[in-house]
């Protein structure tokens, strides 16, 4: 086996494949066991609804990337979003944590936030019928 394996559990064959790979691994080494990750509607949903946001919104009136709105929801949701001096010292670099890293639970209160503030603030979204 190499140093590096993925198994995605959809089976008892699975589990028990899992197992008998842990049984021949060097001791030392990392398990790590995470849950099912966002999914593509989800990822698409986002960023239509913060594409959405980007293009009729200024946030203290400055025009925001797609990207740095993201930010602001992930840190809305209190996902560690943190800030470091650039190598040159002119500016700061976002060493956050990225919706890629999401389980589907948190993905989905990521959108929840994205929408309820959507909503709040007058947004009229692409992907969804409007009330």
């Amino acid at each position: 086996m190499s140093d590096r394996a993925v198994i995605t559990l959809r089976s008892q064959a699975d589990r028990d494949r899992a197992s008998k790979w842990s049984q021949g691994v060097t001791i030392g080494s990392k398990i790590v066991f995470h849950g099912p990750g966002r999914t593509i509607p989800q990822n698409d949903a986002l960023h239509a609804a913060i594409g959405d946001i980007a293009r009729q919104r200024d946030y203290h009136g400055v025009k925001l990337p797609v990207r740095e709105w993201k930010l602001l929801f992930l840190d809305a949701v209190d996902r560690e979003v943190r800030m470091l001096p650039n190598l040159d010292g002119t500016g700061f670099v976002s060493v956050g944590k990225s919706t890629s890293a999401l389980s589907k639970e948190e993905f989905t209160a990521l959108l929840s936030v994205v929408y309820e503030w959507g909503n709040r603030n007058g947004i009229k979204w692409s992907d969804q019928p409007n009330e």
